[in-house]
């Protein structure tokens, strides 16, 4: 059994839908309420240590400014990971184009003291939905 944390979007929002963190119903966690207009959402979690996890997505389009991200980073309480969709392209992460922000987010990397944790391999969902595409025609195959 999971808590469902979600934080939907109103219908007047330019970018439909929410973004969501579970957490398995044993664990001790808070929400943290954040003050942003970015699609954002953090827990607390408490096993052994407590960190912080947040939770972003920036629509492609999207265009946060360096000050909305490190306001943000600024209200997670330490150690945090900060993970999402940035919609972020930077050789930092393994990518093999860069866009303005995968620069932005490149930049806070680098000036905050940010660890990133990311082996440059692809985080594109499209290159794992084609290969999850891959193992289930894989099956079908073999059923027949």
């Amino acid at each position: 059994m999971y808590s469902l944390n979600p934080n939907p979007q109103d219908d007047s929002s330019p970018t439909p839908g929410g973004i969501t963190i579970l957490v398995h119903s044993s664990v001790f966690h808070t929400n943290l309420k954040l003050n942003s207009n970015l699609q954002v959402q953090a827990v607390r979690i408490s096993l052994h240590h407590t960190i912080t996890i947040c939770n972003i997505y920036i629509p492609p389009h999207a265009t946060p400014t360096e000050k909305e991200i490190e306001d943000l980073i600024l209200q997670l309480p330490p150690p945090f990971v900060f993970m999402g969709d940035f919609n972020a392209h930077h050789s930092l992460w393994g990518s093999q184009k860069q866009n303005q922000k995968g620069r932005l987010i490149g930049n806070i990397i680098l000036n905050n003291d940010i660890t990133l944790l990311n082996t440059k391999q692809s985080t594109n969902i499209y290159i794992l939905l084609w290969a999850l595409y891959q193992v289930l025609t894989l099956l079908c195959v073999l059923k027949q």
